[in-house]
């Protein structure tokens, strides 16, 4: 089982990023024994690499189909990951993007929230909806917890504080 990181393309130093890759970092030192890893994945970027810190997470690069459903452009995952290989993290600013198209091709995924403030970008009952089926909403702190609680009830019993 692959645990997949979709992360943002920054290339100034912002510490979201960084944790990203510190936490699959630390999941590949302790998942390496047992045949399953976690690495980063840049959507729609040809190549990325980060020149602030050192890593040795493995970085996929993929491309998502572009689809229009109104205003942004949203990207088509179809084909792009494989539900019984594939456990895909997406930040929170990005469960309005891709927490829809994972739930109808059931592809297990998480939510990495890191700025509880960021949870309510989309259509409402969208985001109750990709809250509500995620295997685990991940928080970075306890206001980010209370804020997903608050926002999203159905939610609460997945919700994980990280250190």
């Amino acid at each position: 089982m692959e645990l997949i990181f979709l992360c943002h393309a920054i290339k100034k130093p912002i510490g979201g990023i960084k944790v990203i890759y510190r936490h699959a970092e630390l999941l590949n030192d302790l998942l390496r024994s047992t045949g399953h890893s976690a690495l980063v994945m840049h959507p729609n970027v040809i190549s990325f690499k980060l020149n602030w810190f050192k890593t040795n997470v493995p970085v996929r690069h993929k491309f998502f189909k572009l689809r229009w459903s109104g205003k942004p452009s949203f990207s088509d995952i179809e084909g792009c990951f494989d539900p019984k290989k594939h456990i895909v993290v997406i930040p929170e600013l990005w469960v309005r993007k891709f927490g829809d198209q994972l739930i109808r091709l059931n592809i297990p995924y998480a939510i990495y929230v890191q700025n509880g403030y960021y949870i309510s970008k989309g259509d409402p009952e969208a985001l109750s909806i990709a809250y509500a089926k995620a295997k685990c909403i991940m928080t970075i702190s306890d206001d980010a917890s209370r804020c997903v609680s608050m926002a999203f009830p159905a939610a609460k019993n997945n919700i994980t504080r990280m250190h």
